[in-house]
């Protein structure tokens, strides 16, 4: 199933003006962040997901946009898709690119689902010392990791890639907690996975820190590697004193090895605890894997430049006199920095459309879709 948007609810209040007057109620009402939905897919085991997309608002570079796959979607894709959209605008001034961001989450609304992620992030491996369960309950069921593997490499991935211009040399994973360690998992077992892996507050701990026994065997998986693989791992200082000495050991391990064909971050983030590391992490790890070469800035600063043609941002019948081409160039301008007020162009542009003949209207929207899709312009709905 595909949603247009994703709706967070408002809370409804009835708030009194005052002992006098009469109460009003106000409804609640959704409020849709532009460029992102959801879907629902099902992996070969028959699981159920939901795949939340959000899309930058410019153009791609000119190897397609890159594209960062964040786990435990359901609570973490809405920040970190905000978070995207505003530092990778306008790449030329902030110098990181716009980049897609795909949640992996599950059904139902709750933000962590305890017992598939349990089994989703863990490797296919026996418990050395099963944990105890909690209140006599079933522990969740664990080894799942190279099923969710290959859900990722061979469903999630490719959808994306069929839809939107990636660049497949660009694509990274984040994972946090448990998810930190699904994220050193795949960075040890299956290098060739992703060509970025962000570990944050991972939790190394897990089956008495089975992590590490893939961790001695990576160098001989680096060795068969092609091509590089980029590995940055974070906590935060003021997490539980095993989760930071796991984190730190193992970050002086692999920062003392220097292996070939490795590039490898390690930051303790001051002042954050386990749940608030995540957002300053991702931040972080945004600005290490996609940040704007000067080809990128030069590519983004041409795009901008629309020479005669910038009279099309204020008037309509400039507008209409382009090809479609320069219009979905009109379009990316107008929704960039480069422009006073975005908002305010594209308040202007479904003015335009609104003032067309009803016949038009639909062939208009259907060929700004076209080549929004075509030159890597989001489109907004009219």
């Amino acid at each position: 199933m595909k949603t247009q948007s994703i709706a967070l609810l408002l809370l409804a209040a009835a708030l009194p003006v005052n002992v006098a007057a009469k109460a009003e109620t106000i409804e609640a009402a959704p409020v849709a962040l532009e460029g992102t939905e959801v879907r629902s897919l099902q992996s070969a085991q028959g699981l159920d997901y939901r795949i939340f997309i959000s899309t930058p608002t410019e153009q791609a570079p000119p190897g397609g946009w890159p594209v960062v796959y964040v786990l435990d979607g359901n609570g973490w894709f809405l920040p970190f898709a905000q978070l995207a959209r505003m530092v990778g605008r306008r790449p030329d001034h902030n110098g990181r690119l716009p980049a897609v961001v795909v949640g992996i989450g599950y059904p139902g609304e709750r933000p962590f689902h305890s017992e598939r992620r349990t089994w989703d992030f863990t490797p296919p491996v026996a418990l050395r010392e099963p944990p105890p369960a909690p209140g006599g309950k079933p522990w969740s069921r664990t080894g799942g990791s190279e099923d969710f593997l290959d859900f990722l490499k061979t469903r999630v991935k490719p959808m994306i890639e069929a839809e939107f211009r990636i660049d497949t040399g660009r694509q990274a994973l984040y994972g946090h907690s448990l998810g930190g360690l699904f994220a050193l998992h795949a960075a040890f077992t299956r290098p060739d996975s992703f060509q970025y892996f962000g570990a944050m507050s991972p939790s190394i701990w897990w089956n008495k820190t089975y992590v590490t026994d893939e961790e001695k065997a990576f160098p001989a998986v680096l060795a068969k590697h092609k091509g590089r693989v980029n590995l940055f791992i974070g906590v935060g200082a003021g997490e539980l004193p095993h989760m930071v000495g796991d984190a730190d050991a193992m970050a002086k391990r692999i920062a003392a090895a220097k292996y070939d064909g490795l590039d490898f971050t390690y930051v303790a983030f001051p002042g954050e605890e386990h749940i608030s590391v995540a957002t300053p992490a991702f931040t972080r790890f945004y600005d290490a894997v996609f940040a704007a070469t000067e080809t990128d800035k030069a590519s983004y600063l041409k795009a901008y430049d629309l020479g005669q043609d910038a009279k099309a941002l204020e008037d309509a019948d400039a507008y209409f006199r382009l090809t479609p081409q320069r219009q979905a160039a009109v379009r990316r301008a107008g929704r960039s920095l480069a422009n006073a007020d975005p908002a305010a162009f594209d308040r202007r542009l479904r003015g335009w459309i609104a003032a067309l003949p009803a016949h038009a209207r639909g062939a208009v929207q259907k060929q700004h879709d076209l080549w929004d899709r075509r030159t890597g312009t989001v489109p907004v709905p009219y």
